[in-house]
């Protein structure tokens, strides 16, 4: 693949499809829906897959995702996020006559009352989900009674349709140990099925329960309380999920071009902080023994413990975390048998 100009971010068709079905099979076996992140791939080619290998629908995080998948005709869009500001939910709204089910989270009683304001306003009946706060603390009404006390302030407006609830147990996903991320995750998906029994004994229907992501996938969508899980690595697969699931198979990683030899195995690469994220940890490299030991803007220096490399020769990195690393770039080089066969487009500004 000399024909790609480096930095590159480059995708195994073969293996994404393989990730894809493995979710896809689970789901079926475990009847439990399966709702992929966009934020991973921003790929409307990727969700297509995702649905067309079962996906009930894609999860979103931000309006301009939300705006992408229902302009790129997916039909059922969860944005797992709040909408606070009006010119935000404006452009929201105007996407509810656009899919059979466009889905906007709430936790506030302020921005409950601008939602139904402004869905009143445009002649909208927005589909919500409550979000349960199971132990993130980033948002979300406490789980219990203060959920329910909630959810019926939700049904008592004109404009807005309770759909069911979202928690994300993001606290639990990347614990290394399996028994302990067992025991976390655990706790934190009975919160918020807690939550759905409670609205079950009032007579409150709760169509939708979605929680889960790639490291608890396999707990939480076993849970009897929930409706569908929201993974999102795993088509993609990096270096700090490899250590947690190795059913998944890296199929995305960044090619780099060796500019200059160090000395003692050290070398000077084409991918830097531009290139490559850094937050979840160095990125590892792929078909060589050996580390990455220091990024700068355009710039990684790799260290070899076997082989040797020249100026000029191509190196794999797996991406330490795969979601931050995409965003990086406006196109993703798809391989299909060791050949490029197609340029995706990744969707990282507002769609228009």
């Amino acid at each position: 693949m000399k024909e790609i100009i480096t930095p590159a971010l480059v995708l195994d068709l073969e293996l994404l499809k393989q990730n894809i079905k493995l979710m896809a099979d689970f789901g079926r076996k475990n009847h439990i829906g399966i709702r992929p992140h966009f934020k991973t791939h921003k790929c409307l080619e990727i969700a297509r897959l995702q649905i067309k290998a079962g996906a009930v629908g894609i999860t979103a995080q931000t309006i301009d995702e939300t705006e992408a998948l229902v302009k790129g005709g997916i039909k059922s869009v969860l944005l797992a996020n709040q909408l606070v500001e009006q010119a935000k939910i404006e452009r929201f709204l105007s996407l509810c006559d656009l899919a059979p089910e466009v889905l906007l989270c709430v936790d506030s009683e302020n921005n409950l009352r601008l939602l139904d304001k402004l869905a009143g306003a445009a002649g909208v009946k927005l589909k919500v989900l409550v979000e349960v706060d199971i132990g993130m603390n980033r948002a979300g009404r406490k789980p219990g009674e203060d959920t329910v006390h909630f959810v019926k302030k939700v049904l008592a407006c004109p404009n807005i349709e309770f759909k069911g609830l979202q928690g994300y147990e993001g606290h639990a996903v990347l614990i290394s140990d399996r028994e302990e991320r067992i025991k976390t995750a655990s706790a934190a998906v009975e919160l918020l099925a807690g939550a759905r029994k409670l609205l079950l004994n009032e007579n409150i229907k709760c169509q939708i329960v979605s929680a889960g992501g790639t490291g608890t996938y396999d707990l939480t969508g076993k849970n009897s309380g929930v409706t569908d899980i929201q993974p999102g690595s795993y088509v993609f697969m990096d270096a700090k999920y490899a250590a947690i699931r190795k059913e998944f198979i890296p199929a995305l990683c960044v090619h780099t071009t060796v500019l200059a030899s160090r000395g003692k195995g050290v070398y000077t690469a084409d991918a830097g902080h531009k290139a490559l994220t850094s937050e979840f940890g160095m990125p590892a490299l792929l078909d060589k023994t050996g580390s990455i030991e220091k990024l700068n803007e355009e710039h990684t220096r790799l260290k070899l413990t076997q082989g040797s490399l020249l100026p000029g020769d191509r190196v794999r990195i797996l991406p330490s975390h795969c979601c931050t690393t995409v965003n990086l770039y406006d196109n993703v080089y798809v391989s299909d048998k060791s050949q490029v066969s197609e340029i995706w487009k990744i969707q990282r500004q507002r769609a228009v």
